[in-house]
C-alpha cells in the first residue's frame, strides 16, 4: 500500500491528473477527456482541475500539432473527421491548420 501511494495511485486527484495527461499525450482533446474520466467515476471538482492542469501543461493546439504530424499523409477531410472524433472544435481544428500552412 505504501508503494501505491507513493506513486499517486490512492491519491484521487494525483490520479485524475495522470489520466489525463495519458489520454490528452493520445491526442485527445479536453471534452473528450473530461467525459472518460466521468465514465471511469471521478467526482466532477477533480475532473475540473485535472482539465485546467492539463490545458497549461498540454495545450489543446499543441495536441491538435501532434495529430497532425502523426497523421501528416492524411487527406484534409478524413484528418478533419479524425480530429474532430478526439474532441476538437473545428474553430481550433482550422486555426491549428492555417498556422501550419504559415
Amino acid at each position: 500500500m505504501a508503494r501505491l501511494d507513493e506513486l499517486g495511485y490512492l491519491d484521487d486527484e494525483t490520479y485524475a491528473k495522470r489520466r489525463a495527461h495519458l489520454v490528452a499525450e493520445r491526442g485527445y482533446a479536453d471534452l473528450y477527456i473530461r467525459h472518460y474520466l466521468y465514465q471511469i467515476g471521478l467526482p466532477e471538482n477533480l475532473v475540473d482541475r485535472a482539465i485546467k492542469n492539463l490545458s497549461k501543461e498540454l495545450p489543446e493546439e499543441k495536441r491538435i500539432h501532434m495529430v497532425i504530424k502523426k497523421k501528416k499523409d492524411m487527406e484534409k477531410e478524413k484528418l478533419l473527421r479524425h480530429l474532430s472524433q478526439k474532441g476538437f472544435s473545428f474553430e481550433k481544428i482550422f486555426t491549428v491548420l492555417h498556422e501550419e500552412k504559415q
